[in-house]
């Protein structure tokens, strides 16, 4: 009889020792699934679009005034470079101060490394004054990121705050 009690005693700890190996490898398999997730959030491209004016050292001879150039920015705080970046940049003012115009955007990857500035860009007003000026910066393009087939889309609108005489996005 004692023969059999081992026996059992035996087959049920196996069972148990199966029971949790199981549940670890279980375990296990989660956390690699949180961390490979975590990864491929970290590693996705994050593109992003900053803008700034500069003033030329050369003075605007219709006005007297400095000329001024609108810098445009685009970085990308993933680990993961885009691709294939198209689209374009417009410049629209609501209440006609600014010479509308548009420049596209065309570039074949973008990495964490830096950001890609296009080329500085004249703003022409149409106002007497440069404190009378209001624009947005229309920014759109399409890329590649993590999936190859399928494109992401980028869309901001930037508005120039006279007040702060900064970029505000809305």
């Amino acid at each position: 009889m004692s023969a059999a009690l081992i026996g059992i005693a035996s087959v049920l700890v196996t069972l148990f020792g199966i029971y949790i190996g199981q549940r670890m490898g279980l375990w296990q398999f989660a956390i690699a699934s949180k961390a490979h997730n975590l990864n491929v959030r970290r590693a996705v491209p994050k593109l992003g679009t900053a803008l700034r004016i500069e003033p030329s050292q050369e003075g605007d001879p219709i006005f007297f005034a400095p000329c001024q150039y609108l810098i445009i920015s685009i970085y990308n705080a993933g680990e993961l470079a885009a691709t294939q970046l198209y689209g374009y940049c417009k410049l629209s003012s609501p209440s006609n101060s600014v010479k509308q115009s548009s420049i596209p955007i065309a570039r074949e990857f973008l990495d964490s490394t830096g950001p890609y500035e296009l080329e500085p860009w004249l703003i022409e007003w149409t106002t007497a004054t440069w404190n009378q000026v209001a624009f947005n910066v229309d920014i759109e393009f399409d890329y590649f990121g993590l999936s190859p087939d399928k494109p992401e889309h980028y869309k901001a609108t930037h508005h120039f705050d006279q007040e702060s005489r900064r970029f505000v996005i809305i």
